[in-house]
């Protein structure tokens, strides 16, 4: 499923490749609910009314679906002023929108037996939700209240800023962890990838709810998603959905500029990897 996925979407850049892998990734979850005898239908990638880029891939009778949102929002595109907000952000847009609380989110979810979740890289931000095959208008609605609606509550602020704090300190003492910061910095010196996905202390700890909003505004609109819907579904439902639920008002989408600056991605070191390869009592570098 990850192969045929990533086929849809080989028109990106090569500086977009980790944000096609990372939301291609997550549709692999639908494939371990889809029974032997689902026939899948070939991906396809049509463009929404509000703009969004759209890739439906069908498994009809497999009795579940999946909506997964990945939105070009990562730390790669941070400031000084706002390393680690991007991940803040994936926190609090867990807390409550509009329509519905937080407590009715995951109240709706744990009932149903349904699984959300996300997780923030240096290129992209990815949303899902797995669900039965007769919730996805559900599935649907809560992702577009929980990311074009947000209520960013102050109290929920103050207390994702823990959560976060906590997180940092976990990783800190993590040797993995201080070894991939090594490895970034070497690898992509000169880029805003060698910056760290859960940003600086200082920062997180300062930020303020307008700087918050500021940054959500500016990569939280449609035309900067990329929505997968793979499992059970029709298909011109499903459109619909998706039309009526990931469309917003064009003032707001107009206040973001087109093309908003990219930052520059490509690694900057051009040397030679030597790989050791230790095979029983001998050794010799391939």
């Amino acid at each position: 499923m990850i192969r045929s996925i990533c086929s849809a979407l080989s028109r990106r850049n090569r500086s977009s490749d980790n944000f096609i892998l990372f939301a291609a990734a997550v549709l692999a979850a639908a494939s371990l609910t889809a029974p032997a005898r689902a026939d899948r239908i070939l991906p396809e990638t049509v463009t929404g009314a509000g703009g969004a880029e759209i890739v439906l891939e069908r498994y009809p009778g497999s009795g579940s679906v999946l909506v997964a949102v990945a939105v070009r929002a990562g730390s790669a595109w941070e400031t000084p002023e706002t390393r680690g907000v991007t991940h803040l952000l994936e926190h609090l847009l867990f807390d409550g929108s509009e329509r519905f609380t937080r407590e009715e989110i995951s109240g709706w979810v744990d009932d149903n037996g349904a699984f959300l979740n996300a997780f923030t890289r240096k290129e992209v931000t990815v949303y899902f939700l797995l669900a039965r095959a007769d919730q996805l208008e559900e599935s649907i609605e809560i992702l577009s209240q929980m990311l074009l609606h947000p209520v960013f509550s102050p109290d929920e602020i103050e207390k994702e800023r823990k959560v976060v704090l906590e997180e940092m300190a976990h990783l800190l003492d993590d040797p993995g962890e201080a070894a991939s910061r090594e490895a970034d910095r070497f690898l992509y010196r000169g880029s805003s990838l060698t910056e760290p996905v859960i940003g600086y202390r200082s920062t997180i700890e300062s930020v303020s709810r307008e700087k918050i909003i500021e940054y959500y505004r500016s990569r939280y609109i449609p035309g900067r998603m990329k929505i997968f819907v793979t499992g059970d579904f029709d298909r011109g439902m499903a459109l619909g959905w998706l039309d009526d639920y990931f469309t917003l008002p064009g003032a707001v989408c107009a206040a973001v500029a087109d093309g908003a600056e990219e930052p520059g991605l490509e690694p900057r070191w051009s040397g030679e990897v030597t790989t050791r390869a230790v095979y029983g009592e001998n050794s010799r570098v391939e």
